[in-house]
């Protein structure tokens, strides 16, 4: 409904590949939850986004439809 009204949908509390799956096939294009990061504390968040920056920075800024 939200995307038949032009909202931006963001999916929470993705925890699988299959819930993924299903809300891609249903167009969401936003998404969170555990299937991609557990809650952190802010040291070990510091440490996450650092060893990600390259492969963050790799990503298209656009999803391919």
């Amino acid at each position: 409904m939200a995307h038949a009204l032009g909202i931006d949908v963001i999916a929470e509390g993705v925890e699988s590949s299959t819930q993924l799956k299903i809300l891609q096939g249903e167009g969401c294009k936003e998404f969170q939850g555990y299937f991609f990061a557990r809650p952190k504390a802010l040291a070990d968040l510091e440490l996450f986004i650092k060893k990600r920056q390259v492969k963050f920075a790799d990503l298209p800024t656009e999803i391919p439809v």
